[in-house]
């Protein structure tokens, strides 16, 4: 359900079941939502996106080196 507009024109917010915090971001969030689509990363003490990225990169890095 969407419940407001961004200042963004192509961004939106939208309602959630989750609870937000300091340790439970859309960062940790994201991460979360990758590892269930099936990558080796956890949304586990991940604050910035910084550290979603870091984790993305050493998956990447990870799975480039197992086709090799």
């Amino acid at each position: 359900m969407i419940v407001a507009p961004s200042t963004d024109p192509d961004g939106l917010f939208y309602a959630a079941q989750s609870e937000y915090n300091l340790f439970h971001t859309c960062n940790a969030w994201t991460a979360d939502a990758l590892h269930e689509a099936g990558l080796p990363i956890s949304g586990d003490n991940v604050i910035f996106s910084g550290q979603v990225m870091s984790r993305v990169d050493e998956a990447a890095e990870s799975q480039c080196q197992s086709v090799w």
